[in-house]
């Protein structure tokens, strides 16, 4: 009965987890699984919002909670976050979030040597390509929808200057 709304249960138990934790132990009795539990099985709709958002706080203490660096949340999940993140209404948005994801995947990678700092993409390129044919199939997925409204979003193709920016910045 929870089945079509819990994608929306749980992207708001992920938003209100720092300020209202009582609420995930709440929902998560209902439905008769740990709190933990609860929170990887779901990590795939909340995830990709929490990243967008820039919400670093939940992002920190589900980390936790999951005993996992946030990097590996992201990694297990780009896809899904990178779609969300290019779909976001501004470069500005995107750029952020960008940033964000980048801080955390460069602190969790191994340290370079100077000399290999050239040579090597960023942590952040390096995702990308690695899930760069399943992020395409999702955004063209998303940009083709005809249910959603995604006007403001497509013109005038945003996410295509912030992909060459991407590329550019990165060395995609």
């Amino acid at each position: 009965m929870l089945a079509p709304i819990l994608p929306k249960v749980a992207i708001l138990i992920a938003t209100q987890y720092t300020t209202a934790p009582t609420v995930l132990f709440h929902c998560s009795s209902l439905i008769s699984q740990a709190p933990s539990n609860f929170l990887e099985t779901l990590l795939p709709h909340y995830l990709p919002d929490l990243v967008a958002t820039g919400s670093r706080t939940q992002l920190d203490a589900i980390s936790k909670t999951l005993e996992q660096p946030v990097a590996a949340l992201i990694i297990h999940n780009s896809a899904d976050v990178l779609a969300k993140v290019f779909l976001l209404e501004t470069i500005a948005q995107t750029e952020t979030s960008l940033t964000m994801i980048d801080e955390y995947l460069s602190v969790a990678a191994p340290k370079r040597r100077r000399d290999e700092k050239e040579k090597e993409p960023s942590p952040l390129a390096s995702m990308v390509k690695s899930c760069i044919v399943a992020l395409l199939g999702k955004l063209v997925f998303e940009l083709g929808d005809l249910e959603m409204d995604r006007k403001n979003v497509v013109s005038p193709y945003p996410q295509y200057f912030c992909c060459q920016r991407l590329i550019k910045k990165y060395r995609c």
